[in-house]
């Protein structure tokens, strides 16, 4: 069953890049508008603490895992007993999200931090240059994803259908939808 659909399209409501269904085992990722071909999937497992992406479809092989953990998400390398390339921590205080190579204490890699017009990456755990920015639109079920900070170019445009695009002001929520649209 789909309960909902994000579809990505190039600058500001241009052509269509990609879709993503969500439905009750996973999201499933294709090319463009056509739905005929899966060409990834985040599978939600059993365990309700995995996530696993494969190529092509549910029963594809394995490319990453991503485990959840109480204050953090690792993301390894095929199975969750892969290299662990990524882990991921929730800052409270900072309404900030921070990715560290390898595990908790590794280089930090970038940071999103969570503003009321929208998420903005950094570089040095986001308090760095200003990589690009996810604004919420305000009139319709959109973010569009902006070079630099909030008054750059627009990227890419993200529609959802079905959802509420508030959903990724919570930290677990926009990592999935970051692992979807990287």
């Amino acid at each position: 069953m789909v309960h909902g659909r994000l579809t990505e399209r190039e600058g500001k409501f241009g052509k269509v890049s990609r879709t993503f269904l969500f439905e009750n085992d996973g999201i499933t990722e294709y090319a463009g508008e056509a739905l005929d071909r899966p060409r990834r999937m985040l599978v939600f497992e059993p365990d309700q603490k995995t996530l696993t992406e494969r190529r092509g479809g549910k029963e594809g092989p394995v490319v990453r895992t991503f485990t959840v953990e109480k204050d953090h998400i690792t993301e390894h390398e095929t199975s969750s007993y892969g290299k662990m390339r990524s882990t991921w921590l929730w800052d409270d205080g900072e309404h900030r999200l921070m990715e560290r190579e390898g595990g908790r204490y590794g280089r930090m890699k970038r940071g999103f931090l969570f503003e009321p017009e929208g998420i903005t990456e950094g570089e040095g755990g986001g308090h760095g240059p200003v990589v690009r920015t996810f604004v919420f639109e305000k009139n319709e079920p959109a973010l569009y994803e902006k070079t630099g900070g909030i008054f750059g170019e627009i990227r890419r445009t993200f529609l959802f259908e079905g959802m509420s695009p508030e959903m990724l002001r919570h930290h677990e929520g926009f990592l999935q939808f970051l692992i979807m649209v990287e």
